[in-house]
């Protein structure tokens, strides 16, 4: 991995303001190291070195509006590459999503050059930049990084913590969804199957492996009385530090990602890191991951969930990743494809007009 006396000077700094812990920054925190970066939490007074930010408007501003002006303010003072992430989609509400269109279309159009994490999501960003005409901006597609551990804690050979730590309980399995919890993230989907598998006789517990994300407290605890209305058992673990998250991941029956319209997902990629191959929901960036990581998913419909589930838990060695699988595109092939968005839009100087 190159250290930032080799690379530095060819690649901008990176302004990484947090909040520590979000995937936006352990993405940015990640990349920025793969490639050498400088990493500051503020954009440096007086300084004229380009910069690159990583953003998505709700670690930027309170408001989409508010992140747009931020970021357009440091578009305006010196040369800026941005990664944009949770490009919007209809999902987002018939109120926010015209808001968030705009906010993205202006940090798009400010910028010299803007980066996305999958074609699915360079489609999405189109469509919006279609909307709101303004200077062509040069847009590149690098996916996220899959992070293998060399421990693989999730192969058959590692199967993690001996008893399954706290996430077992006796003669009953679990169904686990990874990262934040919010609406449209699976849970309720996840639920869903497992109801339908306790008609079946098979006792599965949903588990939440993630902290409640911000101004969604009543979503979660409405997920845990509509679990406990339906004879499922909900748990969510709250804030997970590195080492139990490696665990609760390494532990859990049945992996799953059930994102309604995701168009990025860094949870996914977790799992892959921990050795596991989960069921995931059906759907363009799914099937595009399915594509560039052969092997490692095991792409659902909805309707055919509990089904899944059942299969998954009648065999599992299918949620584990077999020897030999690979994760494609990990930190290195992430590094090298900034550096190649870098070289043209920002040391051959093309800019705006690519």
């Amino acid at each position: 991995m190159p250290t930032p006396s080799e690379t530095s000077g060819d690649v901008p700094v990176h302004v990484v303001p947090g909040p520590r812990g979000h995937g936006v920054d352990l993405c940015a925190r990640q990349l920025a190291d793969a490639v050498g970066a400088t990493v500051v939490a503020e954009v440096p007074p007086g300084d004229a070195r380009p910069l690159h930010l990583h953003v998505t408007d709700r670690v930027w501003g309170a408001t989409p509006e508010a992140a747009a002006t931020a970021v357009v303010a440091v578009c305006r003072s010196r040369p800026t590459t941005l990664t944009l992430h949770d490009v919007p989609q209809p999902h987002d509400g018939r109120a926010l999503f015209p808001r968030r269109r705009a906010a993205y279309a202006a940090m798009a159009r400010a910028a010299a050059g803007v980066v996305v994490s999958s074609r699915h999501e360079r489609g999405l960003l189109a469509r919006v930049l279609e909307d709101h005409p303004g200077p062509r901006t040069p847009v590149g597609v690098v996916p996220l990084p899959a992070v293998a551990r060399p421990d693989r804690t999730g192969h058959p050979d590692h199967p993690g913590h001996p008893d399954g730590g706290s996430w077992h309980r006796p003669g009953r399995s679990t169904l686990g969804v990874a990262g934040w919890v919010y609406p449209g993230k699976g849970h309720l989907q996840a639920l869903g199957a497992a109801a339908a598998l306790a008609r079946r006789g098979l006792v599965v517990d949903v588990l939440a492996l993630g902290a409640v994300a911000r101004g969604h407290d009543a979503d979660a605890e409405e997920l845990v009385r509509r679990g406990a209305r339906i004879g499922v058992e909900v748990r969510i673990s709250g804030w997970l530090a590195d080492h139990e998250l490696d665990a609760a991941l390494a532990a859990v029956d049945v992996p799953y990602a059930g994102h309604r319209n995701v168009s990025a997902s860094g949870s996914v990629n977790s799992w892959l890191s921990a050795g596991r191959r989960p069921l995931v929901r059906r759907g363009p960036y799914f099937e595009e991951m399915a594509r560039l990581r052969p092997g490692t998913l095991h792409l659902v419909d909805v309707a055919g969930l509990p089904d899944a589930v059942a299969a998954a838990l009648a065999d599992p060695s299918s949620t584990r990743l077999r020897p030999g699988a690979g994760l494609a595109h990990d930190l290195a092939d992430a590094a090298r494809g900034y550096e190649r968005f870098w070289q043209r839009v920002l040391l051959q100087g093309t800019g705006r007009v690519a």
